[in-house]
């Protein structure tokens, strides 16, 4: 029965295919690996999930396998592994449910977390940002969703399903929806700004197809797999908790100073996972750290030294058979000096800001407290999209609750600036959002040392 079963998750979507078309199944039995050998496993994004039991009812409370994902963590498919499988025609099928719908919540990016742009479910509609939002679809919290969408390269056309029926149609001529130059498809994680446009969840099947499938072949195969499946997501107990990869990729960060290249040997630092600290020591006299690290992770670092800004910033750690290398620059302690504080994320168009930023605002303030002289201005930056008078707003509101937040944690008022600039300031082009997305940022600025 089991195997029966498995053939019909496996197949469920698919009607036989010529020798030239082909699919990549990732059904979460084995893990994260694909069906077939000859493709890459998917890459854990942000923290690592686990594998619970859904029950499946119509088949004699059969259980299938579910990989579970905490808020803005997902997994990625690298297509360069893949030897460029998804081109300009594919078909990505998507069996899924989110913890929460409310407002922004990412379902795929195409373009490795450097814009907005891509699919979303919008307060339970399906959404192309920044193109076009669906009427009210078939998707609803906690409950399983069969999410299609297809691309055919010949006329760029695009088309969204919810559960069997399409709810959104576009031509892609300015080719949002094709990989870029990174090659890495991304499923439920969002970019680093906003991490509130992701939601928790839990996915039990991702089919990637190197063809367009036919309408009417999605609804019919819909209508095949919604009978051999629980709809509602019970509540199950976790029956294996996600491993981290016991290979280990050989780390090494070098550490300088950003005005004249030199190395910076005295280096406080730590490297975390999520709350936990991996490791952190000092540098001992040298700028280069090594260590060996779980492949495929995100990772916090911070880097402290004697007279520099500390510095925080992410990173990804890749296979074990490539080392993974990368170099930091720190800016000296003095009048003029400006740093744009990366991991401040605030609601989309709002000035409450989110959690996640209170790390990073923890560190400034431990840093103003340990270099009492220093006096800083927080300015606040939009892109030039919208109204310029509300977009200054905006800007001053976002200085003023990160103000609001330094101040209490014991900062004294008069130390802090804050201004808010809008627009008028980018730091790159507006045409496209890849570089406008660099624009919409709060920076601090020493103007007191």
């Amino acid at each position: 029965m089991k195997s029966v079963l498995y053939f019909i998750l496996l197949s469920a979507f698919i009607i036989p295919l010529s020798f030239a078309q082909n699919t990549i199944g990732y059904l979460f039995e084995n893990n994260l690996k694909a069906n077939n050998s000859s493709f890459p496993d998917l890459v854990i994004l942000g923290r690592q999930g686990s594998y619970t039991q859904e029950a499946l009812p119509e088949l004699d409370n059969m259980k299938k396998t579910a990989y579970q994902f905490d808020r803005n963590c997902g997994v990625q498919f690298d297509n360069a592994a893949a030897n460029q499988f998804i081109k300009d025609s594919y078909t990505i099928e998507i069996y899924f449910r989110f913890d929460k719908l409310n407002s922004w919540k990412r379902v795929v990016d195409f373009k490795n977390r450097k814009t907005d742009w891509g699919c979303y479910i919008f307060n339970g509609k399906l959404n192309f940002y920044n193109l076009l939002v669906s009427e009210k679809a078939p998707v609803n919290e906690n409950e399983y969703t069969h999410y299609v969408i297809s691309r055919e390269g010949a006329t760029n056309m695009v088309r969204i399903f919810a559960d069997g029926v399409s709810k959104l149609e576009f031509n892609d001529v300015d080719k949002h929806t094709l990989l870029d130059e990174d090659q890495k498809l991304n499923l439920f994680f969002d970019d680093l700004k906003v991490t509130d446009e992701a939601s928790a969840g839990a996915v039990v099947m991702i089919k990637i197809s190197d063809y367009v499938i036919a309408p009417d072949k999605i609804l019919a195969g819909f209508e095949s797999f919604k009978s051999n499946i629980n709809y509602v997501a019970p509540i199950t107990e976790t029956v294996v908790v996600t491993k981290i990869d016991s290979s280990l990729v050989h780390v090494t960060l070098e550490v300088k100073d950003k005005e004249n290249q030199s190395g910076i040997t005295d280096i406080t630092y730590s490297i975390k996972r999520g709350s936990e600290i991996i490791a952190g020591a000092n540098s001992e006299g040298k700028s280069t750290i090594t260590t060996d690290l779980p492949v495929k992770t995100w990772y916090h670092i911070t880097f402290k030294s004697k007279g520099y800004v500390t510095y925080e910033d992410s990173i990804l750690t890749g296979d074990f058979d490539k080392e993974f290398r990368s170099t930091f620059f720190l800016e000296k302690i003095k009048v003029g000096t400006t740093v744009t504080l990366k991991t401040l994320q605030f609601e989309r168009g709002k000035a409450e800001l989110l959690p996640a930023s209170y790390g990073e605002l923890d560190k400034l303030a431990e840093f103003m407290t340990e270099n009492p002289t220093v006096e800083i201005e927080i300015s606040g930056h939009t892109d030039n999209q919208g109204d310029p008078k509300l977009n200054i707003e905006l800007s001053e509101n976002r200085v003023k609750s990160t103000t609001d937040y330094l101040v209490s944690k014991g900062i004294e008022k008069n130390r802090i600036k804050g201004k808010g600039y809008g627009g008028s300031k980018p730091l790159s082009s507006n045409s496209r959002e890849e570089t406008r997305k660099l624009n919409r940022r709060v920076e601090m600025t020493i103007i007191k040392n």
